[in-house]
């Protein structure tokens, strides 16, 4: 722009003086109706001259004018702004020293001028959660909904955490099933609804989010399987609470067949069976594990099995160490049984085998029990003796 104005001026100046130069300056006339006017070349490019330096100065004259009343515009309605800046900045810094109670004053006072007040008031509801008035809580997080327009999530998810944090685990749970009906896989949702549901003891809503879980990788497998067993043992338990193990035995029967076949899920219902004083149950559970296969679990829960008649768990006993050998815990198990059906000399034989094998407390206790039903007290003496030597 301004190369032009230069070169213009060069031009005229150029046109205007060479008349001059030259010695002969020419004339202009300009007629109207009314008007003649009759002038020099170079009067004329002077007074056109001017005219453009004129315009170019009221140009000038008009952005000045522009720019100082822009500049007092911001000063007049930019400090607001500004001032919600530090007051938030100032309030952050109070949330983080535990200076509740001003920090939620300063969040407040920013929230009305600055860019996203639905922020401001969701951390000063949050400041007057850490200092115990829900009721201003409250209140600030209906203001926050009121500026949030169509961004309510994230004005849900801090009611629910808050929520959360003052333990009010059933207003949590009636906040987050609308939000993950339409958020399934939404991260947080998903972390707050593992909490308020395990709290509010909701063990089926638990199990169905495990496949979001899954999906989104929200934690490790361990994790996975740990929260997963925990839903079903809380089940049974209720099962239990309300009809008793004949409740616990329907619901294993509803379960798929895959779920039939978990080993984790039979592992918790032998023992939820045997702490009920149902051994039959547990007994019936244990036999159809083990004959898929060998597994420590249940060999270890048999020796807490009551029972009137073990000839069941003898054969399968008999066919895993037929198959597998005689290891340690089936010899000491088979040793437990016999001792059960009063069989103290075949006892004897695979406690004394379990013994030789490997160092146990139990077993050596269990043996010597034997040892005084057989009439063998100095062996039993010795037993109860090498027992205390290992458990000091």
């Amino acid at each position: 722009m301004f190369r032009l104005l230069y070169l213009f001026l060069i031009i005229v100046i150029c046109i205007g003086l060479g008349p001059l130069l030259v010695g002969h300056q020419g004339r202009v006339i300009i007629e109207t109706e009314n008007i003649e006017i009759i002038t020099s070349i170079t009067v004329l490019c002077m007074v056109i001259l001017a005219i453009i330096v004129c315009l170019f100065f009221t140009q000038w004259l008009f952005k000045r004018i522009y720019r100082i009343t822009t500049a007092t515009k911001g000063w007049f309605f930019g400090r607001p702004h500004l001032r919600a800046v530090k007051q938030t900045r100032a309030g952050l810094l109070r949330l983080i020293e535990g200076d509740y109670e001003r920090a939620e004053k300063l969040f407040s006072l920013g929230a009305s001028s600055a860019d996203q007040p639905m922020i401001n008031y969701l951390l000063a509801a949050e400041a007057a959660q850490k200092r115990g008035n829900m009721l201003s809580t409250s209140q600030y997080l209906e203001q926050a909904n009121l500026s949030a327009g169509k961004n309510r999530l994230s004005v849900e998810i801090s009611r629910a955490r808050i929520q959360l944090a003052h333990n009010a685990y059933m207003d949590a749970c009636r906040t987050l099933d609308p939000l993950l009906a339409n958020q399934p896989y939404q991260p947080e949702l998903l972390r707050m609804a593992h909490q308020a549901y395990l709290k509010t003891h909701a063990y089926q809503k638990l199990l169905a989010l495990l496949p979001a879980m899954r999906k989104i990788s929200l934690y490790d497998e361990n994790t996975l399987k740990e929260i997963e067993l925990t839903a079903y043992k809380g089940i049974m338990n209720k099962c239990i609470e309300t009809q008793g193990t004949q409740g616990l035995k329907q619901w294993m029967s509803t379960l798929s067949r895959s779920q039939r076949h978990n080993t984790d899920i039979n592992t918790i219902a032998a023992t939820l069976f045997i702490d009920q004083n149902d051994p039959i149950n547990a007994e019936q559970i244990i036999i159809e594990n083990l004959k898929q296969g060998y597994n420590e679990t249940f060999l270890q829960l048999i020796p807490r099995l009551k029972l009137n008649n073990t000839d069941a768990i003898e054969k399968v006993l008999q066919k895993l160490i037929n198959k597998h050998g005689e290891t340690p815990l089936l010899n000491s198990v088979m040793g437990t049984v016999l001792i059960q059906n009063n069989q103290w000399q075949q006892a004897s034989e695979y406690l004394q085998k379990a013994i030789a094998q490997r160092v146990d407390i139990h077993d050596y206790v269990r043996l010597a029990n034997v040892y005084d039903h057989l009439a063998q007290p100095k062996q039993a003496t010795q037993l109860r003796q090498k027992a205390l030597e290992l458990a000091l």
